[in-house]
């Protein structure tokens, strides 16, 4: 199907990039015979097939979206709505994925719709209290990357289909508010994400409340704030993933501090210790509290950031996972597989997978 033809491969890009010569071929053998309004036509269409080439080869670097329906709007592989799993009577052998708003009662935060993967097991009657995994896209990044470029609920689906139908609920909760925005997950985001998204999914979807079952992270940003709230707020998160994040809260990609106390903090620089993942490690103890790091060795700034944070983190308690991929960058095909190599040890922490004994440390 055509829906399903993969843009990221060399066919399509050698595809377009042909085209793009075809077109300019033309315009070059036919430029006097057309009228003004043709040649505009003709040098707009290679313009917009020349961005098309640049950004289909960006695309294929970050691996962030895949099949010609992701780039038309579909957000996932079974994507549904609040409406039809309302009426849903069976358990579906797969998933479903719907988008939602959550509403920031408490923090007042500006937040897009989240997205929600159900696993099979959600459909059972009674309905099991499942846990849930609360996971955070990067900045730039919207709700949807963990299903498009992150490939979250396929890999949540082949994990319930070797697991009588059982995974984690993942919530893809907002955690900037624009695609550009970056709150580095401070102030009203915060509170939003460890507040108001807890409350409204234990009671829209009936999951489960207690923080052993609940996990946080993401991939670039949305690692480091999963890191940061977990050790922030253990009374929510006993579980959290960190795929690529800095050190703590910045406000560019690198792990200098720069001008993140006064854009971030007001200028307090108390408030932004109580925020600084290594500070809260040496000041206080986590003995319930685990955490998987995962990056890849050619993603200098947060290769650099877990190498700090990785001892730091057995000193306080935190039952540490620490993963260094040989040759990953910082791309979407790095955090789908930090997903996909990380879920069966967190659903083991989550209480619905078997006990995984084993904590990677490369």
């Amino acid at each position: 199907m055509i829906a399903d033809l993969s843009i990221v491969g060399f066919p399509f890009l050698v595809g377009v990039a042909a085209s793009t010569a075809a077109v300019i071929a033309f315009a070059i053998g036919f430029r006097h015979h057309m009228n003004r309004l043709a040649t505009a036509a003709v040098w707009l269409m290679i313009v917009a097939l020349l961005a098309g080439n640049a950004a289909g080869w960006v695309n294929r670097h970050f691996d962030s979206v895949r099949t010609v329906d992701e780039l038309f709007g579909r957000t996932a592989q079974d994507q549904s709505s609040v409406a039809a799993i309302a009426r849903q009577r069976t358990v579906p052998k797969r998933g479903q994925v719907i988008t939602i708003p959550i509403p920031a009662t408490t923090s007042g935060f500006s937040a897009r719709d989240a997205l929600v993967y159900l696993p099979p097991a959600w459909f059972e009657t009674p309905r099991p209290r499942l846990p849930v995994i609360e996971l955070l896209a990067g900045e730039p990044g919207a709700t949807d990357n963990w299903t498009q470029g992150g490939l979250a609920d396929v890999t949540s689906d082949a994990y319930a289909a070797t697991h009588l139908g059982l995974a984690p609920v993942l919530v893809m909760a907002d955690n900037n508010g624009t695609d550009t925005s970056d709150t580095e997950c401070v102030g009203k985001a915060e509170q939003y994400l460890t507040v108001d998204v807890p409350r409204f999914v234990a009671a829209r979807f009936g999951t489960a409340v207690t923080p052993a079952k609940w996990a946080i992270g993401g991939l670039s940003e949305g690692g480091m704030c999963g890191l940061m709230l977990s050790l922030r707020h253990p009374d929510q998160y006993l579980t959290f993933l960190d795929y690529g994040g800095l050190l703590g809260p910045r406000d560019s990609d690198a792990n200098n501090i720069g001008d993140t106390v006064r854009i971030y903090f007001n200028g307090d620089q108390a408030e932004f210790a109580a925020h600084e993942p290594l500070d809260i490690l040496r000041t206080r103890r986590f003995e319930q509290l685990g955490g998987w790091f995962e990056v890849g060795s050619d993603d200098a700034d947060p290769l650099a950031a877990q190498q700090a944070l990785v001892p730091a983190a057995p000193r306080a308690g935190v039952t540490t996972c620490s993963v260094v991929v040989p040759g990953g960058e910082h791309t979407f095909q790095m955090w789908a597989d930090a997903f996909k190599s990380s879920l069966p040890w967190v659903a083991a922490r989550l209480g619905i997978g078997p006990p995984v004994t084993k904590c990677p440390h490369q």
